[in-house]
Formats: structure tokens, sequence, C-alpha cells
């Protein structure tokens, strides 16, 4: 995928994840191989004969997500620092139930707010989402590793 800001690289065998005009979901596939215009990928991890092979063509990809797949306390999209966030405020939740005249401190409850909000800010800007379009183009180029080959 090439645009005006950088350059990611695809090759066979790594992942890539994306969402297609047809799935209208997020799909996470291994390529398998690639050809002029498509890639192709076993649709199932514990099936890999050459018959299960499926195949997206390069103009079906309506995004491509970069960055990787992380999840912290069972929520994507959330950093440690979101993770703080939630901690700090499930603490001062639990600390209300175990002592009832306690109240919900309104500071936490603010700085656990701002640290969740900053931690999407930052995995935002840390995985963009690049829409298939002028500014931004699926190409294939030919690239061989003299190495590879005898």
């Amino acid at each position: 995928m090439t645009g005006k800001t950088r350059n990611i690289h695809f090759h066979e065998g790594s992942y890539i994840t994306f969402k297609s005009f047809s799935t209208k979901k997020k799909q996470h596939l291994k390529i398998i191989e690639l050809t002029d215009s498509s890639f192709l990928y076993f649709p199932y991890e514990n099936q890999h004969s050459i018959f299960d092979l499926q195949e997206v063509k390069f103009k079906d990809i309506k995004k491509i997500y970069a960055g990787g797949k992380k999840e912290v306390l069972g929520m994507k999209g959330v950093s440690a620092l979101g993770g703080a966030g939630v901690f700090l405020i499930a603490f001062d939740v639990l600390n209300q139930i175990s002592k009832p005249s306690v109240k919900i401190n309104s500071t936490i409850a603010i700085i656990s707010a701002s640290l969740i909000g900053v931690s999407y800010i930052i995995n935002t800007l840390q995985h963009p989402v690049y829409r298939i379009n002028n500014k931004h183009s699926l190409k294939l180029y030919h690239i061989e590793n003299p190495k590879l080959h005898p």
C-alpha cells in the first residue's frame, strides 16, 4: 500500500487487517500468495490444502488497518494508560462498596476518564486506518531477492 505519508509493505507470509466492500467487517488474514491483482489466503487456520485457498482482489479492499491487534483488560484499542484509568475508577467504586460512607472521588473519576481518553487518542495515532482512494492506493511491486533464487 502506498500513500502520501508512508508506505506499508505486505509480503507473502505477513498478516493484513482490512475491511472489504463485500463483507463490511474487519478481517485479519495471513497472505499466502500474491498475484498481480489479488492475494490468496486460507479461510481457516487448521485447513492448509491448496483447494481451500480463497482470493481477495485489491479493488475490493475498502480500508487497511495499520498496526497490531492489542487488548488490555479485554478491551480493544485501550493501551496500558487506559487500563490504568479503568483500574483507578474500579478501585474507587470498590472502595465505595466496601465503605458506604465514602463517596466516589470526583478527582479520581476525572483523572481516570482523562487517562482512558488520552489512551484512545494515542492508539488512533499509532494505528491509523487508511481508506483506499486517490490519496492511498494499493500497488503491487515485484521485488525479488537474489538470495532466494539460485
